[in-house]
């Protein structure tokens, strides 16, 4: 269960804190001048401000558990899969974790409202109200919102860095199609709490939203301890726009083929070597195993919008 609270340590409004902040200099949206002004409003404030640069594929986990010994907030720059490895970092800590959104698709900012201006990050800490989330789990590691095996996990897995860099998420609409013409189409299987189906794709999810603006699961959400089965059991590469279109009006379980089943366990496999996702990232090959994490992390809550 995910309930909110104000963090005790902030209830002298004057104590200085101790921030580690820890931005990927190649996500998506990242521009070194807004990470300067991030600091500099929260040094303004007051607050003891140390920098942390990944310098490779998993370098934000290990920097996480580091700064976890010596900091009292975690504040992360980045996209969904930097955001992965702190949760990673995180596991069995109590220090909370602050997201500020610059990544390429920033699919916990839709779904949770989270600003990467100064004053509204600044905002976020002075406020410093947090909830215990669960992540989910895919084959051991932790993942914030989603995991996939699909088209969409054969994109990620395809897709090119330096294209996505320039094109943003087009990129993976471009490595989805190579994934259709080099590998066509595929079925995998899944059990859902023990109930077999054969599908053309399945997402698992913690929350609503999905590569963005795309509403996948209208009545999950974080602060449930419950899984969200996306089932396209017969949803072909060429109804993908269709699909597309009805989860952007958030009518995606009103699609035929379409499935979505509330749950705790999924696994999910498939003939050959095969992908799968979590948070954007290529993580491995099938089998999948997915669950509910008993390790909650303690998530600092978006400040409140101000009125017009």
């Amino acid at each position: 269960m995910i309930y909110v609270r104000p963090d005790k340590r902030r209830n002298n409004k004057d104590k200085q804190m101790r921030i580690a902040v820890i931005f990927n200099p190649v996500s998506g949206r990242y521009k070194v001048d807004d990470v300067a002004a991030i600091k500099a409003a929260l040094r303004q404030a007051g607050h003891d401000v140390t920098a942390y640069a990944s310098r490779h594929a998993g370098d934000i986990e290990i920097r996480t558990r580091e700064a976890v010994e010596t900091s009292d907030l975690i504040m992360a720059v980045g996209g969904d899969g930097t955001f992965n490895e702190v949760i990673n970092g995180l596991a069995g800590s109590q220090v909370p974790f602050l997201p500020v959104p610059m990544g390429t698709a920033n699919v916990l900012s839709f779904e949770r409202g989270y600003g990467r201006k100064p004053a509204e990050v600044a905002a976020a800490v002075a406020a410093m109200k947090t909830v215990t989330y669960a992540p989910g789990i895919a084959n051991g590691r932790r993942f914030v919102l989603m995991a996939s095996a699909g088209a969409d996990a054969w994109a990620v897995h395809l897709v090119s860095g330096k294209l996505k860099k320039y094109v943003g998420p087009l990129a993976y609409v471009w490595s989805g199609l190579l994934a259709f013409i080099k590998h066509g189409r595929q079925r995998y299987r899944v059990t859902v709490d023990g109930r077999r189906l054969d599908v053309d794709g399945v997402i698992i999810t913690r929350a609503r939203y999905y590569g963005g603006p795309f509403i996948v699961a209208a009545e999950a959400n974080m602060e449930s301890d419950r899984l969200y089965a996306v089932l396209l059991e017969s949803v072909s590469f060429w109804r993908i726009p269709l699909v597309l279109l009805a989860a952007l009006r958030g009518r995606l379980e009103r699609v035929a083929g379409v499935r979505v089943l509330r749950c705790t366990q999924v696994t999910v496999t498939a003939d050959g070597q095969t992908p799968f996702q979590t948070d954007g990232d290529d993580r491995g090959l099938l089998p999948l195993q997915v669950a509910v994490d008993d390790r909650a992390i303690k998530l600092v809550q978006p400040a409140p919008k101000a009125k017009a």
